[in-house]
């Protein structure tokens, strides 16, 4: 007999310990889904002709400057890249993350043509900081808009004050901040806001497959299974 077998390896969530789940953690990252050779799609009502959106009204206008992270995984979340500038009075820029596939990438074009890697640095670390970068995006098992950060960024409260409120004026929706690490925990701990943290969100799925795909092999079915012949 012969087993086909689709989302072949997987672990039960709550048999797995603590740090295995947080290997297991994912985020909308481009540069992730390209390492595993993976494309984001672009949302339904994708414009590669807007640059950015200083707010958004909708869905649709949200969907046009979209893509989607796990594409038709219940897992799937569509996003877009986010920058607020402290220099122009907190304005926000929602990218077109089809047309900027990071934030760098528009800086350069839009806004700091000699942007150098150590000034970029400055944008993720320093807390006089110009410009505060981000990720929003709807997931789809959490049925909720997020917002979200590098885990490596070096929030301050001060800075994740200044982006939920630009953020909260200029988008049609409630919006939760996402912690992606222990120290983004303590920052939203410190402003007293309600955040939510990757093991929240694996702790409630029942599996979490690590290779999808499709396995041929052969099915034993034995009496006894101390019987070797």
């Amino acid at each position: 007999m012969r087993l086909v077998s689709r989302g072949f390896a997987f672990f039960l969530l709550a048999g797995v310990p603590l740090i295995t789940v947080a290997q297991l953690a994912e985020k909308p990252s481009l540069r992730v889904a390209q390492r595993q050779g993976r494309a984001l799609p672009a949302g339904a009502n994708a414009d590669h002709n807007i640059v950015s959106l200083s707010s958004i009204g909708d869905q649709q206008q949200f969907s046009s400057i979209a893509r989607t992270y796990n594409m038709g995984s219940s897992h799937a979340i569509i996003h877009t890249l986010f920058v607020v500038d402290r220099k122009a009075a907190n304005q926000v820029y929602f990218l077109n993350a089809n047309r900027f596939p990071f934030h760098e990438d528009f800086l350069r074009a839009q806004l700091l043509p000699a942007l150098d890697r150590p000034t970029l640095n400055t944008f993720y670390s320093a807390p006089d900081r110009r410009f505060i970068m981000g990720t929003l995006g709807w997931y789809a098992e959490l049925q909720r808009w997020v917002f979200e950060f590098w885990e490596g960024d070096r929030l301050t409260p001060e800075l994740l004050s200044i982006a939920q409120k630009a953020l909260a004026a200029n988008f049609f929706a409630p919006l939760t901040f996402k912690a992606n690490s222990t120290r983004q925990e303590v920052v939203g701990s410190q402003l007293g806001i309600a955040t939510l943290t990757e093991t929240q969100i694996l702790g409630q799925r029942n599996y979490n497959a690590l290779n999808i795909g499709t396995a041929i092999g052969r099915l034993r079915l034995v009496n006894n299974i101390e019987d070797e012949s």
